[in-house]
């Protein structure tokens, strides 16, 4: 489709004067320069809600380890997808667009029910292993659920008859469970051996305002 519209532009151009116009209109011209679109606001589109989310993550634990390792979830299944959707030739279109901003979603989700209830417990205890054991043990059931949920969801959308809905499901469906999986390996891994400092040096973030608040008036 592509190289038949170029072709067809090529011709049109050899013929445009300044009283004679050439203007090419129809479904594959359209589809071409819409997915044109895609492919250049997509990286945009992708690193403005990366960034302003890991800013508000800052903002709530005031650490940087959630950020970085949160990036890196973020990041990892994100590559990863589309190294599988060129493995199973699913292109970029206008459906399977929109499975990034999902990817963004349930990564960033895990990673902040991890570090709530991590960072709870360290304060508390002051013991990093024992927290960590304590998160993975109270999120980790919880995130595996509401992922496998999620992608059930979506590979519901297989059994659509348009080509662009199932590749959409298939895409979203691996992209979540990638994401649980690097939450999973990773971050667990990553907290044990960084150094962290302690609960009584630390500054107040949102989530222990927002703890504070909850306890006063519940």
């Amino acid at each position: 489709r592509t190289e038949i519209v170029e072709t067809v532009k090529r011709i049109a151009e050899r013929y445009q004067a300044e009283d004679f116009s050439i203007f090419l209109t129809g479904r594959p011209v359209i589809l071409k320069d819409h997915l044109a679109q895609i492919e250049r606001n997509l990286p945009v589109t992708i690193a403005g809600t990366t960034i302003g989310i890991l800013v508000l993550m800052f903002l709530i634990f005031r650490r940087v380890i959630p950020v970085i390792l949160t990036l890196s979830v973020v990041m990892l299944s994100l590559v990863s997808v589309f190294g599988i959707m060129s493995i199973l030739n699913i292109p970029i279109r206008t459906s399977t667009q929109v499975f990034p901003p999902i990817i963004l979603a349930a990564g960033i989700c895990d990673a902040i029910h991890l570090f709530t209830i991590f960072f709870q417990q360290f304060k508390q205890h002051a013991d990093k292993k024992r927290a960590l054991a304590y998160a993975m043990r109270h999120s980790g059931l919880a995130m595996l659920f509401t992922s496998l949920t999620t992608m059930g969801g979506f590979l519901a959308f297989v059994a659509s008859d348009l080509v662009g809905i199932i590749e959409l499901g298939i895409s979203a469906a691996i992209g979540v469970l990638l994401a649980l999986i690097y939450t999973y390996l990773l971050i667990p891994a990553v907290l044990a051996l960084v150094p962290i400092s302690s609960p009584k040096r630390a500054r107040a973030s949102l989530s222990s305002l927002t703890e504070g608040f909850w306890e006063k008036n519940i």
